[in-house]
């Protein structure tokens, strides 16, 4: 068994990672500071700032899992993460064949999503009376908007947890920030934030975009398509290489990626119990 961490003076160890989602969301948390401990078959993978961050403290399995295994992964994720109380298992795997009857019996939703890659993005179109700029990392005033902002998404459970997972979750955004890895964005109309997502660079030379988020009142009126491209040129500009993303490939979000110059690379695949309520 290994342990380590990441900084952007050297790779982060993900090496034989194939999936492209799971490898890049990997060295974002690497980045922030998640913990990575390599097992025989799966990694396991800690954010001690942010406990209640569910993709931040799961296992990611190497490869397919067998048939009729899958109560045993369960098993390991709660040795693992003994005080959990959801269950997260990333597979790394393109097609690994999980049986969503097998899952269910488990209380387990198989999750499919796409991770799309661009060389490179549509230039910006201007939208009136919409000013799209980077959020500064130094600047106490934006953050606590863009928190309030997200949470217009939220619907039922415990609203006061889930609002400290954001601001935990911001101060990483914004830590790396500072750090110079990237930064986070906002679109703003009359200094309110209607729209915001993150673009980091990664060690592996890519870079990967993190929680693309527009208030509901805003949407489709081309705001996120024009921060998104936004965010491209500003990041390409300071060195970052190819563009990375991942979405539902059910969900409104993907088809605005694929106008914007995203191209689909190849699914990842994940097992996921919420906590209950």
């Amino acid at each position: 068994m290994s342990s380590s961490s990441s900084s952007a003076d050297g790779p982060p160890p993900v090496a034989g990672v194939r999936s492209l989602g799971h490898a890049t969301g990997l060295e974002i948390l690497l980045l922030q500071g998640s913990v990575v401990e390599e097992r025989s078959g799966y990694r396991v993978v800690r954010t001690p700032a942010n406990p209640t961050y569910h993709w931040g403290n799961f296992l990611l399995v190497d490869g397919a899992p067998e048939p009729g295994s899958l109560a045993g992964w369960v098993a390991r994720f709660r040795a693992e993460h003994p005080t959990a109380a959801h269950v997260a298992l990333g597979i790394d795997h393109p097609e690994p064949g999980l049986d969503p009857a097998e899952a269910g019996e488990l209380g387990l939703a198989v999750e499919r999503d796409q991770a799309l890659v661009a060389s490179s993005l549509l230039p910006v179109e201007p939208i009136d009376g919409v000013e799209l700029r980077a959020v500064d990392p130094l600047d106490d005033s934006p953050w606590p908007a863009l928190v309030d902002m997200e949470l217009l998404d939220f619907e039922g459970g415990d609203a006061d947890g889930h609002r400290e997972f954001l601001e935990r979750r911001y101060a990483g955004h914004r830590e790396l920030s500072a750090a110079g890895h990237g930064s986070w964005y906002a679109a703003w109309v009359d200094d309110r934030p209607v729209s915001t997502l993150g673009l980091f660079r990664l060690p592996s030379g890519r870079a990967r975009y993190q929680q693309v988020m527009t208030d509901p009142a805003y949407r489709q009126r081309g705001i996120a398509g024009a921060l998104l491209r936004f965010a491209a040129h500003d990041q390409q500009a300071q060195g970052a290489g190819d563009l990375v993303i991942v979405a539902d490939p059910e969900g409104p979000a993907i088809g605005l990626y694929r106008r914007a110059g995203f191209v689909d690379a190849e699914p990842e695949w994940a097992l996921y119990a919420a906590p209950p309520e």
